[in-house]
């Protein structure tokens, strides 16, 4: 078995390149229900993205030390990476081939994410959090105006059964920068994140493109024919509208039996042609030789089955991504339409030295970005204001709550020792009254004394300020307190024993002393929780 060759540690960092294709059609059932089919992928990505978070975490170290991520580390979060960036354009409506439940490299599949590892710089590691937050704002705003404009999205993909060009390329620069974002949050690569309308040419500039999207390599030019075959006309070299005719049939062979008629002699002044070729002593293979001209005169050559490269390895210290093995001797990896240019697309332009796959967009697909850059800048504007408003009435709330809360347990605790005081002169006056009325005016004057002290309790109460959330509770509370004030002075006021002893046995004045703690205690639950 051969193992590939051990690639070099990369000293400089690429940064994380996505493929999307062209916009293709697509099933509108699938898209009318995407949201719903989506629903396992992201239940398996965000389990992984846990397992992705501690690796991350421990890779931070690592990186700070050695200034690099461990090999393991990377084609770990780089599998994740790639896994969650398909996830992200089949929700996002770009293609309706379900994504795969796999980290590993795909060329069949529309989508695909690679990065080339490299060193790092430790003081960069070190504010990695801090470094990172404008990308992430700018990843938001982008995720924000397509959030806003996705109902909209979502009704013309169903209606004309594919993304609109325009639509798609917007999507791949929103899908592909927030992939950068996290690939360098992830410390995958050292190159800031950029990218967000597109990527320029050679000369900076932008790109004028018909068609958005990844842009595909030419066609590789045909076999040559054989010797004295005219190979035939290729479809790219033909004017737009031609009709090749179809090549004419050979010539039938000759009856059996019959001479075989003299070859045509050479016209004057051309040269005799070369003698045949010798075959080879040894074939290199086991496969038997074919002559090269083997096919009748006349027949085109067809050409071998297209080739599908395998995407390039994320380099590191080691094999990060292992590149994909060769297809068998005649077959090739199944193309899937997105593979396949359309019909009149141009050829890739020059993108400069570097670029694996170079995002392009068309005039209205940077338009539409633009608008999304707007739009999204708008709404998170919105949200961080209503957030911070809604976060500065929480704390207001809390505060209040936490003050009333201070000033309520402080009245109640004003009430110990009057309550202390009342109980004791209660008990005194039974126990050292000569006379029934000595009692009487003994336990009044003690009643009289209470009640002042619970009129206090009530009067604190009233003067707090209490949250919206406890003003039930707040009445409540002061209600219990007047009902108790009320009877301890009638206790006071009674013209003689039987009176007094009515009150103070009677149903209504226990059950008031039991709802003044009842209440209390509910007011400082709502406070403390409020």
């Amino acid at each position: 078995m051969a193992f590939p060759p051990m690639m070099q540690p990369a000293e400089v960092s690429a940064p994380v390149e996505v493929r999307f294709g062209t916009a293709q059609p697509q099933r509108r059932v699938t898209v009318f229900f995407r949201f719903i089919l989506a629903i396992p992928q992201f239940i398996v990505v965000g389990v992984i993205g846990y397992g992705a978070e501690i690796v991350v975490f421990l890779g931070w170290f690592a990186a700070l030390f050695t200034g690099r991520m461990p090999a393991s580390f990377a084609r770990f979060v780089t599998g994740y990476l790639r896994w969650s960036t398909r996830v992200t354009a089949y929700a996002y409506l770009m293609t309706d081939v379900y994504p795969p439940f796999s980290l590993d490299p795909d060329p069949t599949y529309p989508v695909d994410l690679t990065v080339t590892t490299g060193r790092l710089n430790r003081m960069a590691v070190l504010f990695r959090i801090v470094l990172a937050v404008p990308a992430f704002i700018i990843a938001t705003v982008l995720g924000f105006g397509w959030g806003m404009l996705s109902f909209f999205f979502w009704i013309i993909t169903v209606v004309k059964g594919r993304m609109p060009d325009s639509i798609f390329g917007a999507t791949a620069t929103v899908v592909r920068f927030q992939a950068r974002t996290y690939g360098y949050f992830f410390m995958l690569t050292s190159v800031y994140p950029g990218g967000a309308l597109g990527d320029t040419g050679a000369d900076g500039r932008p790109v004028e493109v018909a068609v958005s999207g990844t842009p595909y390599a030419p066609p590789p030019p045909p076999p040559p024919p054989a010797y004295g075959t005219p190979g035939p006309s290729a479809a790219w070299d033909q004017p737009a509208g031609t009709v090749t005719a179809p090549a004419p049939p050979p010539p039938p062979p000759p009856a059996f039996g019959a001479p075989t008629p003299p070859p045509p002699p050479p016209a004057f002044g051309t040269p005799a042609p070369p003698p045949p070729p010798v075959a080879p002593a040894q074939q290199p293979s086991a496969a038997p030789p074919v002559a090269a001209d083997a096919s009748p005169a006349g027949t085109p050559q067809v050409p071998p089955p297209p080739y599908v490269p395998p995407v390039p390895a994320v380099q590191g210290p080691g094999p990060v991504d292992a590149p994909l093995p060769p297809p068998p001797p005649g077959q090739a990896y199944p193309a899937v339409p997105p593979h396949v240019p359309p019909p009149g697309t141009p050829p890739v332009p020059d993108a400069g030295p570097g670029r694996i796959w170079p995002l392009f967009l068309s005039k209205a697909a940077r338009t539409l970005t633009v608008v999304l850059i707007v739009i999204g800048a708008i709404g998170f504007a919105g949200y961080v204001a209503v957030f911070s408003t809604s976060t500065t009435i929480t704390v207001s709330t809390s505060i209040n709550s936490e003050l009333a809360a201070t000033e309520t347990q402080a009245a109640y605790d004003a009430l110990r020792t009057p309550t202390s005081t009342f109980v004791s002169a209660s008990k005194a006056c039974r126990a050292d009254a000569t006379s029934a009325d000595g009692e009487l005016s003994c336990l009044q004057a003690a009643d009289s004394t209470f009640a002042t002290a619970m009129q206090g309790y009530e009067t604190a109460l009233g003067q707090i300020d209490f949250p919206a959330s406890a003003q039930g509770e707040a009445q409540a509370a002061i209600g219990a307190a007047r009902e108790v004030t009320t009877l301890l002075q009638s206790l006071a006021d009674a013209p003689d024993g039987q009176a007094y002893t009515a009150i103070s046995t009677g149903q209504a004045f226990s059950t008031s002393l039991h709802a003044l703690d009842t209440t209390y205690n509910q007011l400082m639950n709502t406070l403390t929780t409020a």
